[in-house]
């Protein structure tokens, strides 16, 4: 299969020229009343003119104070609005920014400082200590203080260039890798994703999804700068008012991954509403069955995109108009090249199942390796490409659809199993909330199948489990059949509502050993 190039989304050189700060300031020039920023549950908004009046506050602060070029500042802030402006802050002023979990133990977020070399933490978490950290900004009555008479270290000097921002990825291996990000590859993206949604000013975005991950900053952040369009934020995702906030804030389209889609489409949205443009999905596969019941009961369509860290953040997206969208496709490439390869670096043909492989100017081409003595190890071959470890195929029109990551394939005496076939399958049940296959060992035949449901109120788990059995038995071949279906009350999630399988196939094998389930994995 030939490579699928990237389309559409192409910057001008005006564009590409621009900063961070000379957006905002543009921003603020044409309409400083014009809404930027808001907040759902708590209704406190920022215009452009209020934001960046609070940019301009936070660079004379750093410039007071010896923050410059070379240092890295930790963001740990869990008010969204707050990290907003630290976030562009921190950017524009040319230093590095590093989003770190907000809710983590103070521990780790020492150990996360001192593994990336973090100079300085801004936190409006001040009852927490930070013993390894040189230069904490604590958080004071919502404004931000230094610390009379304390000002950071020399800047360190490092291999390579400064980047705009740091971030932890898990990549194809599993292991934690620091992905650096330019200002130009972010704005290049999130103008990419703005141009493709068709944002501009009188859009509203709603971005339920965690600010310390990518998608929420440049699908989120970053594309409604570019766009001069608003964005409403959340701290985390609340089912119980979503539709009202979408309501009242006039929400003309939505951010978020399969768990909230399938949340919400469990029950009708109150009102029809009418101007949600659609709902984008990224950060982990989306069944077929969640997106049809939510398009069904919630009346807003689904668009379907693929993304990662290290091509900071959009890969791939269905076209805008629905007619033109293909289910279970993550869409055609956006601002990246393509490549599906098979084993031994072959091209594909079309519909052959190969490793999706990603090059061009908005995908790194390095890893920070963290730690002490700090240098870059390639993020890429020699050809330019980097490996995603996510396996799929293209159709003959160069829409991509993904099967599975490629640690997740179970191979069951030789015969290799894509997880998501059988969750499909089980989804497909009207009952069944969640599903996830995964591979355990076994002694004979290396690994066999176990699946994990959430299920529906109304239905004990003993019928279910019946139930399912006998659909897979209708529609799988009998070597893809799990072995046991569980029915447990949660599935363990990263903070982006990623299933970790991991911990899964540690829970399997431990009830397989007959020691006690932890309590999410206690049956529903």
């Amino acid at each position: 299969m030939k490579t699928i190039p990237k389309v559409g989304g192409g910057a001008s050189v005006a564009q590409a020229r621009q900063t961070v700060l000379t957006i905002l300031g543009s921003r603020a020039r044409a309409d400083s009343r014009a809404l930027a920023f808001g907040e759902g549950r708590s209704g406190r908004s920022l215009t452009y003119g209020e934001l960046g009046r609070q940019v301009e506050e936070w660079l004379q602060a750093f410039a007071v104070h010896g923050v410059r070029p070379g240092h890295r500042v930790g963001l740990r802030i869990r008010d969204p609005l707050a990290f907003t402006v630290g976030y562009l802050s921190v950017i524009g002023a040319g230093l590095t920014a590093v989003p770190m979990p907000p809710e983590a133990p103070a521990t780790e977020a020492a150990r996360l400082a001192g593994l990336l070399g973090i100079d300085l933490v801004v936190t409006d978490r001040p009852e927490l200590a930070y013993t390894t950290i040189n230069w904490p900004l604590e958080s004071t009555k919502g404004s931000w203080a230094v610390p009379a008479g304390r000002r950071p270290p020399p800047p360190r000097p490092r291999p390579g260039p400064d980047p705009a921002l740091i971030l932890l990825s898990s990549g194809s291996t599993g292991m934690a890798k620091a992905v650096p990000l330019s200002e130009g590859q972010l704005l290049r993206v999130a103008r990419i994703i703005s141009h493709h949604q068709d944002l501009g000013p009188g859009e509203v975005g709603y971005s339920p999804l965690p600010l310390f991950h990518v998608n929420g900053q440049v699908v989120g952040v970053l594309s409604a700068i570019v766009s001069g369009s608003a964005l409403v934020l959340e701290d985390r995702f609340h089912a119980s008012d979503f539709w009202a906030i979408t309501a009242s804030r006039h929400v003309t389209w939505l951010n978020l991954v399969p768990a909230m889609l399938a949340i919400l489409g469990a029950a009708p949205a109150p009102r029809e509403p009418a101007a949600l443009r659609f709902a984008r999905s990224a950060s982990a596969p989306l069944a077929r069955a969640v997106r049809a019941r939510f398009e069904e009961t919630c009346g807003v369509s689904v668009l379907e995109t693929y993304g990662m860290t290290e091509a900071a953040s959009q890969i791939a997206a269905n076209p805008l108009a629905k007619a033109e969208r293909r289910a279970g496709s993550v869409g055609q490439p956006l601002g990246v090249t393509v490549r599906v390869a098979a084993p031994g670096g072959r091209a594909t043909m079309p519909g052959e199942v190969g490793e999706v492989c990603i090059a061009g100017d908005n995908v790194v081409s390095e890893y920070i390796v963290p730690g002490s003595a700090e240098g870059r190890r390639p993020a890429t071959d020699a050809g330019g490409w980097l490996r995603t470890g996510d396996l799929g195929w293209v159709d003959p029109d160069g829409f991509l659809y993904l099967t599975a990551r490629t640690d997740d394939v179970i191979n069951r005496g030789g015969e290799k199993i894509f997880p998501r076939e059988i969750e499909e399958v089980l989804l497909s049940h009207p009952a069944v909330a969640e599903a996830v296959a995964i591979g355990v060992p076994n002694d004979v035949l290396g690994q066999t199948t176990v699946a994990y449901v959430t299920s529906r109120p109304g239905i004990a788990p003993e019928v279910l489990t019946e139930h399912l059995a006998e659909l897979c038995r209708r529609q799988l071949s009998a070597y893809k059949r799990p072995e046991r279906i569980v029915v447990v009350a949660a599935l363990p999630k990263g903070a982006t509502g990623k299933v970790r399988r991991m911990a899964l196939k540690e829970w399997a094998v431990a009830q397989a050993d007959g020691r006690v389930l932890p309590t999410a994995l206690v049956p529903g």
